[in-house]
């Protein structure tokens, strides 16, 4: 069965100008960010329950510092492609933990060497900002019991 949800990735209200993507930890083994998540399903959008069926998370990624130094976006500058980059990978892994219905209301992807490998996999610069976007995940779950 495939089930359709809207991902809203929201402004945290502790950063300056509201932007997405805090930077919590900084250090010389890796940087984390902190996004603020809404996850509604889609067959919930505009009825009356909506408020009720839509979950708010908070998601940590940490990027390690190797790997983001590996992708050329270690300078300042490009602080902004490391967080687009990161929330992108990180969305594509809260797909497959929800599709095993192992969703929380705190998640932290762990973006290393060990999952990913140079060079970069996608252009950072192609990358839509996406603060206060709405994203759509289908997710394909099983139901029922697995016979062998």
């Amino acid at each position: 069965m495939i089930t359709k949800w809207y991902v809203k990735l929201l402004k945290d209200p502790t950063t300056a100008q509201g932007r997405a993507g805090k930077i919590i930890r900084d250090d010389i083994y890796c940087r984390e960010f902190l996004f603020l998540l809404q996850l509604i399903p889609a067959v919930s959008v505009g009825i009356p329950e909506e408020p009720s069926k839509t979950t708010h998370h908070r998601l940590k990624v940490v990027v390690e510092r190797h790997l983001f130094i590996s992708w050329n976006l270690y300078e300042e500058d490009s602080a902004k492609d490391l967080m687009k980059l990161a929330f992108m990978l990180a969305k594509m892994e809260l797909e497959k933990r929800l599709a095993k219905g192992e969703l929380k209301q705190e998640e932290t992807v762990q973006l290393d060497t060990l999952n990913y490998e140079n060079p970069c996999p996608v252009n950072p610069a192609k990358i839509p900002e996406p603060v206060d976007k709405v994203f759509e995940m289908e997710v394909e779950r099983t139901i029922g019991f697995n016979c062998y």
